[in-house]
């Protein structure tokens, strides 16, 4: 019995990991005030709110799966993309990347669960 449960929380494992893999889409990061777009953005496949962000901010790499909560730009609006504008019930466990005083950008860690 105990066999089944490792090979059941393994397999459980090995879905939520697929479930997560992201599809190649990289945009600039210039928007999150990484230098020379040093990064991409990744969206999952099936669910716009779900994000992958990798590169380097104030000297430190920055790599984060997760999605965004929210993300509004007034004052650019040439950002406007709609795989970064969807928002979700993560409310908790937010993660602020980078932000300047006129556009602020927050991320949010989340379960697989609210991502979909």
């Amino acid at each position: 019995m105990n066999t089944k449960l490792i090979c059941l929380v393994l397999c459980a494992v090995a879905l939520s990991a697929s479930a997560f893999t992201c599809n190649s889409k990289s945009v600039g990061l210039k928007f999150l005030q990484i230098p020379n777009n040093g990064g991409s953005v990744a969206t999952c496949s099936g669910t716009p709110q779900c994000i992958s962000i990798t590169g380097t901010y104030n000297g430190s790499p920055v790599a984060y799966k997760g999605c965004f909560q929210d993300y509004t730009d007034n004052v650019e609006s040439y950002i406007s993309r709609p795989e970064l504008l969807k928002p979700n019930t993560c409310a908790a466990n937010k993660l602020q990347v980078a932000n300047n005083a006129m556009t602020p950008v927050t991320l949010c860690s989340c379960s697989l669960s609210n991502c979909n």
